[in-house]
């Protein structure tokens, strides 16, 4: 039995380079969010399926499949969907370096349906055109709520054209595409001719950490491996090392989702590229039992019919076709589409189903009468989501004559009230002028949710503490800025609160929505609804006004025993429409029945859905794995990413803790220890059980020092910290006692918003965000504008614009921080200097980072403890011991500094002084001193000083005559250089850099 929540609801029912040259290739599926179908699953049995003994190419080749090629049919049309707006990427993009870039070959998409769930495999290929080795970084964009399922590759060689994509010369023909679209990730890999394009070498799920250590270890060994990360939001960005010389290499990708609905119907979305392609082959497939009244777009396709199948195919040549692929279908059934299979053979039987509970549509009484509109405006909005919103906005006022009041708060990285003098009466008149006010709204920065729901914990004007609220969140809330971790905000939100909230939410399926925020919000009441086209419009802006079924348990009777229930998104309401995904081990195949029980129109509810268990599928297991990671992901306790691994692992999904890492044997990831996870699930018990166990604190918010702490003891076997074992540097475990809870909290960092409009900045700025959003350079000019103009708040909202066109990369990360810190904004830097270290701690840059920007913002207690951590750290050699030497000198500084401002502890004033006697003060005084780093690895930047009287010091000639003297030349890594002179002679000192050697992979 699951409990769908343990908490009932409160309602009735420096130098960064820009990606250079970018080849966009399509990896995206359905772009709306996972919803949950409708098919009551009397016969599970997809064709897809395995049979014992027999391959899946020998099975086809046997069987009549009696197909009738014929045009997809034209009578039906599929739902009118809203698409992306065509000039932002909505597939992968692939780039190189140093201009470079590399040209799509050929594409091959393959697609099994199979009851609710979708698998897609996405076979590229590539030509390198330069005449060097490069490497090659590869972002897909995913489908919401998918997560990638398979990752390899073959490097191929040097050559004048392409080999055929699966057979050598004068082997046997290449699989028809109906018999391709049935391959499993790793049968079609199988396909491929080693003798043509090398051997194939398919990726291992690693912790993340480990992972990209791993990779960037191997590369700098010139050997070769491949890595797929998540990078924020739902992308995943891909990292391939060689790419050779004028030569094809090749990547294989393949994705899982749950598709979503939009009324009865199903549906499967995957973008096209338009660009020239030598070939571009689509093939889909899919039971033609569970598919009736199926529409495919676009229409000239093949279609076949046999043996229980339905396949769409359709082969382009010479130009990609553009626009996307939309099939839809209508299960045969509205309440319940199921799958069932087992993980190998012999292995456990998995169930996977979602349940749409036919709800009759009634008016509830109005929970609240005053609504608060949380309107994001970041960069990311400048598709044509933003314009919908506004559409939704202005439908709900429409229609909810209940709600009498409201005000709309605007956010980015900032966040800002429309009317901050109060509540505006919801009459046309009103409404109108306060819509007129977003009207030439500039769309810039990062998303920053916790931004705007601070406004509702510390609202611009008086509300009555306890007032019933509806706010309704018009994001896609994928998080760039702030507070990133859904969990960790809505339990502080809800512990700090006054008001008596409850959130409504939308899918709009224009790119990834953040399911996983969307399902915190909403877990004490509140909806997620979506709205697709503006056929669902008006139903979507009244969905929150109906009665919704109150779940108590739901729970698996009859037939084969279950074990391991699972309900995704830890549903406590259902409204009408709406849906429930669950997931179980079964012990057998066999008839069952969900049984959910609640509470509906103030009556008790129970409704019975029987099913038939075949255990023929393939997608179920893992379905109940995503399930699995999801569901230990939200509680956010550090202290599971090993049992997350370990799932992970285990059904092959890559997420924010564990990524696919291609390594060239499989003794290196034994050598490594890069999978010591695998099998270390939960020890004993019901996973189901633990879950809704842990769910019962999941309102608690770790402690900072808690965290910390969990953070140190995660890394530390790895890298080494802790060397007071030994008693050669106790300093890190003396502070972490020594240091008070308050201590490890991080500052406040709450960023002034504003309602900024298009008149308010230049019309160059404007034309640069229409022209190439990735410009670099045109935020920091702007940044610049406005720190001119005494507007810091908006600068650092411009830069931010960088984290949300690059919200996975370390490089922009720190580009930003270094400027915030120009901007003497070292509370924001802080938080983007944590995450560079929760991603990246096996680099003391990492730590000193964010020891400056702590420093910078008064404290001095946890400066001091990411400072000894860099002292006590065993890192890799290429970050040469200069580095502790310059850190050394910063820490004494930081030190002297903290004792002038007698603000600090007694026991950290005895600590500091203690520390100085140690080290002796006169070593790390200095007149002058110059430091320099950068925020890109693999990166040669140099440090001159020319001194008064002409004499340079620089790499080559480090210690002058008149005590001048450099540091070491780091030529990898990220710096330091520090120049310094112990008693320097007044004149004029020149401070050059100079930007040697770039990475030429960035």
């Amino acid at each position: 039995m699951v409990r769908p929540s343990a908490d009932k609801p409160d309602m009735a029912p420096q130098p960064f380079a820009p990606p250079p040259q970018v080849v966009e290739t399509p990896i995206t599926g359905s772009d709306p969010a996972p919803a949950i179908a409708q098919n009551e699953a009397t016969a599970l049995s997809p064709t897809a399926g395995k049979r014992k003994g027999r391959s899946v190419i020998e099975e086809t080749a046997e069987q009549d499949l009696q197909t009738t090629p014929s045009p997809a049919p034209k009578a039906e049309h599929g739902p009118r969907v809203w698409h992306r707006e065509q000039t932002r990427p909505t597939f992968a993009r692939v780039y190189l370096g140093d201009g470079n870039s590399l040209e799509l070959v050929s594409l091959q998409v393959t697609v099994t349906i199979e009851g609710p769930r979708a698998r897609t495999v996405v076979d590229h290929i590539f030509h390198n055109p330069h005449d060097k080795q490069l490497e090659g970084t590869f972002e897909y964009p995913l489908p919401t709520g998918a997560s990638p399922s398979y990752f390899a590759m073959f490097l191929g060689q040097t050559r004048a054209t392409p080999p055929p994509r699966f057979s050598a010369k004068g082997a046997p023909a290449a699989p028809p595409p109906d018999t391709l679209a049935r391959l499993t990730p790793a049968e079609l890999a199988r396909q491929v001719s080693t003798t043509d394009w090398g051997r194939l070498q398919e990726a291992r799920v690693v912790a993340k950490e480990k992972a990209l250590e791993t990779y960037e270890q191997t590369v700098r060994g010139r050997i070769d491996p491949a890595l797929l990360e998540y990078a924020g939001g739902n992308t995943f960005s891909g990292r391939v090392f060689p790419i050779p010389p004028r030569g094809f290499n090749r990547v294989i990708l393949a994705y899982e989702e749950l598709l979503p609905t939009s009324g009865e119907q199903v549906l499967y979305r995957f973008p096209l590229p338009n660009c020239p392609l030598a070939e571009l082959q689509f093939s889909l497939q899919a039971n033609a039992a569970e598919c009736t009244r199926a529409v495919f777009q676009p229409e000239d396709v093949r279609k076949e019919e046999g043996g229980g199948r339905l396949v769409f195919s359709q082969t382009w040549k010479d130009q990609g076709p553009g626009g996307e692929v939309l099939f839809s279908f209508t299960p045969p059934q509205p309440a319940v589409q199921a799958i069932s299979g087992r993980q190998s053979e012999g292995g456990p039987l998995y169930l996977f189903a979602r349940i749409r509970p036919e709800l009759p549509v009634q008016e509830a009484e109005a929970f609240a009468h005053h609504a608060v509109f949380l309107l994001d405006t970041s960069l990311s909005e400048r598709t044509d989501r933003f314009e919908i919103s506004l559409k939704l906005l202005r439908k709900i006022l429409e229609n909810d004559p209940d709600l009498r009041q409201f005000n709309i708060v605007t956010f980015n990285a900032g966040a800002a009230w429309v009317e901050p003098g109060g509540w505006i009466d919801n009459t046309p008149a009103a409404r109108e002028q306060a819509l007129n006010r977003l009207d030439g709204i500039v769309l810039e920065g990062a998303t920053d949710v916790s931004a705007a729901l601070e406004q509702l914990v510390h609202p611009a004007f008086p509300i009555a503490a306890g007032l019933p609220v509806n706010v309704f969140l018009l994001s896609d809330g994928q998080m760039t800025w702030g507070e990133t971790d859904a969990a960790t905000l809505a339990a502080r939100f809800e512990s700090r609160c006054p008001l008596a909230t409850r959130f409504h939410c939308y899918r709009l399926g224009i790119g990834a929505d953040n399911q996983e925020l969307f399902d915190a919000l909403t877990r004490r009441g509140g909806g997620l609804f979506n709205c697709f086209g503006d056929e669902d419009l008006e139903a979507a802006a009244s969905a929150h006004r109906h009665q919704c079924l109150q779940l108590d348990h739901i729970q698996l009777t009859g037939g084969p025993g279950a074990s391991d229930l699972l309900l995704a998104g830890r549903k406590a309401s259902v409204y009408p429409g709406g849906e429930l995904v669950l997931a179980a081990r079964l012990k057998e195949t066999g008839h069952t029945q969900v049984v959910l029980e609640g509470t509906f129109l103030g009556k008790k509810y129970s409704q019975e859905y029987p099913l038939e268990v075949s255990g023929l599928g393939e997608l179920a297991p893992r379905g109940w794995g995503e399930i699995a990671v999801a569901s230990l992901l939200s509680l956010n306790d550090s202290r599971l990413e090993d049992l997350v691994t370990a799932y992970c692992q285990e059904f092959s999904i890559g997420s924010r803790v564990a990524s696919f890492l291609v390594l060239e044997n499989e003794n290196d990831y034994k050598r490594l220890n890069l999978q010591e996870e695998r099998g270390k699930t939960l020890p004993e018990g019901d996973l189901g059980r633990h879950l809704e166990e842990a769910w019962k604190e999941l309102g608690r918010v770790a402690g900072a020092r808690e965290a910390f702490q969990d953070f140190l003891t995660r890394v530390t076997p790895q890298l080494h910290f802790l060397a007071w074992s030994n008693g050669s540097h106790p300093q890190v475990q003396q502070l972490l006692a020594l240091l008070s809870d308050k201590d490890f909290e991080l500052p406040e960092a709450n960023l002034p918003g504003a309602v900024l409009l298009k008149k308010d900045v230049p019309p160059t700025y404007l034309a640069a965000l229409e022209r190439n959003p990735q410009d670099i350079a045109n935020y920091v000019t702007e940044a610049r504008r406005r720190a001119g103009q005494g507007d810091a708040a908006g600068a650092a909202r411009a830069l931010s614009s960088v984290v949300e066109e690059f919200p996975g990369r370390t490089d922009a990360l720190r580009l930003v921080g270094y400027r915030l810190l120009d901007l003497n904004q070292p509370a924001q830097a802080v938080r983007l200097f944590a995450q560079v270290e929760h991603s990246r701690p096996f680099e003391p840059h990492s730590y000193r980072d964010l020891a400056r920007s702590l420093e910078q913002s008064g404290r001095f207690g946890l400066a001091a403890l990411q400072y000894e951590i860099v002292l006590a750290g065993t890192w890799d050699s290429r970050f040469r011991e200069s580095l502790k030497i310059v850190a050394e000198e910063e820490y004494a500084q930081m030190m002297q500094q903290a004792l002038r401002a007698n603000g600090l502890s007694p026991e950290l004033t005895q600590y500091f002084r203690q520390r100085l006697q140690q080290w002796g003060v006169g070593n790390t005084a200095s007149d002058l001193r110059v430091t320099i780093s950068w925020n890109t690895d693999a990166t040669d930047v140099d440090l001159w000083v020319i001194e008064p009287d002409g004499t340079k010091c620089f790499y080559g000639h480090n210690r002058t005559a008149n005590g001048g003297e450099l540091s070491q030349d780091q030529t990898q890594g990220y710096g330091p250089e520090r120049y310094r002179m112990v008693k320097a002679k007044p004149g004029e000192y020149t401070v050059i850099v100079h930007y040697f050697r770039a990475n030429a992979n960035l």
